[in-house]
């Protein structure tokens, strides 16, 4: 019995850790934005796919390929969405509902380009860059959660942050660059979307449909912890 709850536990924070980490990259857009990201387990998937396409396919190294994934594919993919999806939907003074639309269909994009990409069979072979030890997980997620905090609340950036999200309106009258602080916050948020990724992706059915709905079933994370909290999320 305490064999199987050891085991137990171990698949629990493993779990737990990619749940982490997916409420703390949508607290961080949501903090930056204003907005729900549902299309962050998409993301997630791309990147898996990104990480394994550089390490299986191309005979790359294994810290090349994530290096390229997670600061170069990922952060990309989310300065794009900024750019092109959400700041024209900021600058009209869109409703909520018009972000959360707008989320799905980029949600709807990714997977359907992931399929045509790479096909819509499960892969088995993705790479492991983080050892099967759920510690290791948990590590990664409550170092980037302190990381995270500290930045929040002790920063210049943080501040900006804060009142971007207060008042957009209000930040830029004050002075402050309201898009650099959206696009960085959707760049962190899809690093974290990456790093769930290609943590998951070596223990969960890797295709374009498994994985964004997975993901998207942890976002009660991030609306547990009021979409504001990263201890709250974390726990």
């Amino acid at each position: 019995m305490s064999s199987l709850t050891y085991d137990l536990t171990l698949a629990g924070l493993s779990v737990g850790s990619a749940a982490a980490l997916t409420g703390i990259g949508l607290i961080v857009t949501y903090r930056a934005t204003g907005v729900l990201n549902f299309a962050h387990g998409a993301i997630a998937m791309v990147c898996a796919y990104v990480l394994r396409q550089c390490v299986v396919e191309w005979g790359w190294p294994l810290w090349a390929g994530a290096t390229v994934t997670l600061l170069l594919v990922a952060p990309g993919i989310g300065m794009a969405l900024e750019r092109f999806a959400f700041r024209p939907l900021a600058v009209l003074g869109s409703d909520p509902a018009q972000t959360l639309v707008a989320s799905i269909g980029v949600f709807v994009l990714l997977v359907g380009g992931a399929a045509l990409l790479w096909g819509q069979g499960a892969r088995d072979d993705a790479p492991e860059p983080v050892s099967a030890d759920p510690w290791g997980q948990l590590a990664v997620a409550l170092l980037l959660a302190a990381g995270v905090g500290a930045v929040i609340h002790w920063t210049r950036f943080g501040r900006e942050l804060r009142a971007v999200v207060d008042d957009r309106q209000l930040a830029v009258l004050g002075g402050i660059d309201a898009d650099r602080v959206a696009a960085a916050g959707w760049a962190f948020g899809s690093f974290t979307a990456g790093l769930t990724g290609v943590l998951l992706a070596p223990y969960v059915r890797l295709d374009p449909y498994g994985m964004p709905l997975l993901v998207m079933e942890v976002v009660a994370v991030a609306v547990a912890a009021r979409m504001r909290s990263l201890p709250l999320a974390v726990g």
